[in-house]
């Protein structure tokens, strides 16, 4: 076995694995990095997309109220919002810590329709 770069011959092959796994199949125009691991007949085995994504980070001065301080929440919501879809995003992640995950999490759904998403790792290299 190797690892190589994916080509365009992968594609039916890896599109077909992707479905039958039954989660989404990766955006490769938006792959930073998209490696392929062959066997002896350079048949696809296993294979790896990296792509960007958009992580937010909120601070917050706790010494105004709660009430101004999910206002200013708003505004910054729908004005991040405009410039990352104008910058040609469509879509920020936010890991919550573990602390503030059930009540700013239920926060983040019910006030500004995001939605759950799976559980996040993370390797530092």
């Amino acid at each position: 076995m190797m690892v190589r770069e994916f080509r365009e011959s992968d594609r039916e092959l890896l599109t077909k694995l992707a479905a039958e796994s039954g989660f989404p199949y990766p955006r490769e125009g938006k792959a930073q990095s998209y490696r392929v691991v062959v066997d002896d007949h350079d048949q696809p085995v296993v294979a790896a997309l990296a792509e960007p994504i958009i992580q937010l980070f909120l601070i917050s001065d706790k010494r105004f109220p709660p009430v101004q301080r999910l206002h200013a929440i708003r505004l910054l919501h729908r004005d991040m919002a405009q410039e990352l879809r104008i910058l040609g995003f469509n879509e920020a992640n936010v890991f919550l810590p573990p602390s503030i995950e059930c009540s700013f999490g239920n926060r983040l759904m019910k006030t500004f329709g995001w939605q759950r998403n799976w559980n996040s790792f993370y390797k530092q290299f």
